[in-house]
């Protein structure tokens, strides 16, 4: 019987570690051009973007093609997001951060708003800036830096974005690693610290 227990918890785990993986975008070895897009209504679809963020500063874009719901954000490397669940749920929230399409940035279940809404045939970027003290992530739509940015991100993290509704689809623009930094002191400017 115990043995039997342990060869489903065996095969559970394989599972999980197969969905998990099926979930992670390697911008390094993907053709950026490729859209990546839900297929099942009302069904979210959680993409965290790999590799995994430490020290420099980094900068992700993506094109919105098509979206009705939309979040970007960073977490905590190692927290897992399965599909179905909303990366503001609080088992998640802690661990990460959401610049919301609506304009909201939320954290910890701590909502701001005043960004500038996301919506079809934006083109949208988080810079972080894993040297500074404390590390930053910053929203642009449309290269416009927005004024609401997340402070104090964990040691290592990693980029991803949620898709929720039928059809909504998104393009890959790239990864870069950028050589200087973008500042914070914009005129509006508001630090949401992650707690």
């Amino acid at each position: 019987m115990k043995k039997l227990e342990e060869k489903m918890k065996n095969s559970e785990e394989k599972m999980r570690n197969s969905e998990e993986k099926k979930n992670e975008i390697n911008v390094e070895q993907q053709n950026l051009n490729n859209n990546l897009h839900s297929v099942n209504p009302n069904k979210i679809h959680n993409l965290r973007i790999m590799p995994i963020q430490q020290q420099g500063v980094y900068k992700y874009e993506i094109k919105i093609n098509k979206i009705q719901w939309f979040i970007f954000g960073v977490k905590k490397s190692g927290l897992v997001i399965p599909n179905e669940e909303y990366p503001g749920r609080l088992s998640y929230a802690k661990d990460s951060m959401i610049f919301h399409y609506n304009g909201c940035v939320c954290q910890n279940g701590n909502y701001t708003p005043e960004n500038q809404q996301m919506k079809t045939d934006d083109t949208v970027a988080i810079e972080v800036n894993m040297n500074s003290n404390p590390r930053t992530a910053i929203l642009f739509i449309n290269n416009k830096q927005q004024p609401v940015f997340v402070s104090g991100l964990p040691e290592s993290v990693q980029f991803y974005f949620t898709i929720f509704r039928k059809y909504d689809s998104v393009t890959a623009i790239s990864l870069k690693q950028l050589t200087s930094h973008t500042p914070t002191t914009i005129q509006g400017a508001k630090e949401v610290k992650w707690a």
